[in-house]
C-alpha cells in the first residue's frame, strides 16, 4: 500500500490531537514550536495570494509547463532533486499528486506537456536529443524520437492521436510527425546565423510554428519567424519587422482560424517589452502589451475561447514577478503581478479553461527553486469592475492560523466592490458564506467561528478560503483549525 504524504498541516493536527491528553510544559514548548513551523511552511507552500508551492523538492526545479483537461490540471518540469535534471511530473485531480520523474537515467530538461481525451504526451531535451513519452495511468518508458540527436529547445502539439514536434538543431527549426510511425524529419528555417525557441499549435489540421532568427550579430537583430502547414509548408516569413531590435522567446496560440503570437521585444525601449500581433487575413502590426520600462520577458499564451491570457515574468523593484493579462473584445487589460513573492518569479506557463486561468512558473522563495501554482476565475466580459478586479484588493492575512474558537481574514478593498467569502474543507466540501454582497473601500476583517452554515462545530483539520471580488475573479488562503 502507498504510504500517505501527509502535509504539515495535516501532522500540526494529528500531533495536537495527541497532545490534548498530556499537557506537560514539554508539550506546550512542542506545540508552538510547531505552530511556529507551520506558519513558516506557509511562506514556503500556499501564501495569502492562493500562490502554492507544488513541488517542495530539495534540487532546484524549473522550466514547468502546464495543461488541462476537463477539471485535471498536468504539470512537468526539470528537476535536479536527486543530484542530476530529470524530468518531473505532478496531477491535481482534487489534492495534487506526489512530484515522480518521468526520464530516470536520459536526464532531461525544458519539457513539455500536452493534453488530448485520451492521453498526456511530453517532450523534453535529453542527453542525447528529444525525448517523449505518453502517459495513460502510467507512464511509458522514454523513448528518442528519430533524427533528433543533438536536438534541443521541443515543443509538441496533437490532433487525433497525430503527434508533431519541433526542435532547434544545429542552428535551424526541424519538424517531425508521428501517425503509426515517425515520419522523416523537416527543416522548417533556412538561418544564416542562429534559429531557435520553436513553438507549434494545430487547428483543423493546419500546423503553425514559430521560432527566433539571427538576423545580424553587430548590432544584434533577432526577428520572429513563421510557417505553416496545409499539405505542404510555406516559406517562413517574418512577422515582427523590428529593424534593429532583439525579438526573442515567441509563443503561439490559434482559435477559430486566428493566430496569436507573442514574444518578447527591445523594439519599444531599451528594456525588453511583451510585443503581441495577430493574423485573420494579414498579420498586424506588433503592439506592446506589457508597457513595462524595467524589462519584460518570456511570454506564455493561452487561446482556448474567445479571450486570449498572457503571462510573462517582469523586473520589479530588484525583483522578478510574474504578469498576467487579458484581451477580450479587441483591448487588452493593464497587467497585474500575480505572483508577489519575495523571491525571483519566472518562467511561467499558462492554460485556461473556460472558467478558470492556471498558471505555473519557477520561484526561489524562500530560497530554494520551487515549481508555484496558482489559478483564478478567468470572468466572461470586458467592463471596468473585470479590468480593475486584480487591483480592487489586497488580503492582508487570516489570524491566528492555526486557530482554536475564531480566526479573522482580514482584506482591503481599493475600490467598491461586490465580494463573496467562502470555506470550504481539504475535500473541496462547501462549508459557509461568510460574506455576499457589496463592501465600500477600506479595510475589512471578516470572523469565522470554525463552524458550518448550520452551527455544526467543524472537525480539526485544513479549511481554505475563497475571496471574491467583482466578476468572479477569486483568491485563496488556508485555514488550519486546532480543537
Amino acid at each position: 500500500m502507498k504510504r500517505r504524504n501527509w502535509s504539515l498541516d495535516e501532522k500540526l493536527v494529528i500531533v495536537f490531537e495527541g497532545l490534548k491528553e498530556k499537557r506537560s510544559v514539554a508539550d506546550i514548548y512542542l506545540l508552538l514550536f510547531l505552530i511556529i513551523v507551520n506558519l513558516c511552511i506557509d511562506a514556503h507552500g500556499a501564501n495569502a495570494n492562493g500562490v502554492m508551492n507544488i513541488s517542495n523538492n530539495e534540487g532546484i526545479s524549473g522550466y514547468p509547463d502546464i495543461d488541462i483537461h476537463q477539471q485535471d490540471i498536468y504539470v512537468v518540469w526539470a528537476d535536479d532533486t536527486p543530484g542530476t535534471f530529470l524530468i518531473y511530473f505532478s496531477k491535481y485531480s482534487g489534492n495534487w499528486s506526489e512530484p515522480s520523474p518521468i526520464s530516470t537515467a536520459i536526464g532531461g530538461t525544458l519539457p513539455k506537456v500536452i493534453v488530448d481525451s485520451e492521453n498526456i504526451y511530453t517532450v523534453w531535451q535529453g542527453n542525447n536529443g528529444i525525448y517523449y513519452a505518453k502517459y495513460d495511468s502510467i507512464w511509458s518508458a522514454p523513448s528518442q524520437i528519430p533524427k533528433s540527436n543533438g536536438g534541443e529547445v521541443p515543443d509538441i502539439a496533437i490532433k487525433e492521436n497525430k503527434i508533431f514536434v519541433v526542435w532547434e538543431k544545429n542552428d535551424d527549426i526541424y519538424f517531425c510527425r508521428y501517425d503509426t510511425i515517425w515520419s522523416d524529419t523537416t527543416k522548417l528555417s533556412n538561418s544564416t546565423y542562429d534559429a531557435a525557441n520553436p513553438r507549434i499549435v494545430v487547428e483543423s489540421g493546419i500546423v503553425h510554428v514559430i521560432w527566433e532568427e539571427t538576423i545580424t550579430f553587430s548590432p544584434l537583430v533577432c526577428e520572429i519567424y513563421y510557417a505553416r502547414y496545409d499539405g505542404e509548408w510555406t516559406e517562413p516569413l517574418n512577422i515582427s519587422n523590428a529593424g534593429n531590435s532583439d525579438s526573442g522567446r515567441p509563443c503561439i496560440g490559434v482559435h477559430n482560424g486566428i493566430i496569436h503570437v507573442l514574444w518578447d521585444d527591445d523594439v519599444f525601449s531599451t528594456a525588453a517589452e511583451i510585443c503581441y500581433s495577430f493574423y485573420e487575413t494579414s498579420w498586424s502590426t506588433p503592439l506592446n502589451i506589457s508597457n513595462s520600462t524595467s524589462g519584460s520577458l518570456s511570454p506564455s499564451i493561452s487561446v482556448k475561447n474567445d479571450t486570449i491570457h498572457a503571462v510573462w515574468y517582469e523586473y520589479v523593484s530588484d525583483n522578478f514577478e510574474i504578469a498576467y493579462c487579458k484581451r477580450i473584445g479587441g483591448s487588452w487589460t493593464q497587467p497585474e503581478n500575480i505572483s508577489n513573492t519575495t523571491g525571483w518569479s519566472w518562467f511561467p506557463s499558462i492554460s485556461n479553461d473556460e472558467d478558470s486561468i492556471y498558471i505555473v512558473w519557477s520561484d526561489n522563495t524562500p530560497s530554494n527553486y520551487d515549481i508555484y501554482f496558482c489559478s483564478f476565475s478567468s470572468g466572461s466580459s470586458i467592463d471596468e469592475e473585470t479590468i480593475d478586479s486584480c487591483n480592487n484588493f489586497t488580503i492582508s492575512y487570516n489570524y491566528p492560523n492555526p486557530f482554536n474558537t475564531t480566526t479573522i481574514i482580514n482584506y482591503v478593498l481599493t475600490k467598491d466592490s461586490h465580494v463573496e467569502l467562502r470555506i470550504y474543507n481539504s475535500s473541496g466540501q462547501f462549508i459557509s458564506t461568510l460574506m455576499s454582497g457589496y463592501q465600500g473601500t477600506g479595510n475589512h476583517s471578516i470572523l469565522w467561528n470554525g463552524r458550518n452554515m448550520k452551527e455544526t462545530v467543524q472537525p480539526s483539520g485544513v479549511f481554505f478560503y475563497e475571496l471574491r471580488i467583482g466578476n468572479k475573479l477569486s483568491k485563496n488562503g488556508r485555514i488550519v483549525l486546532l480543537k
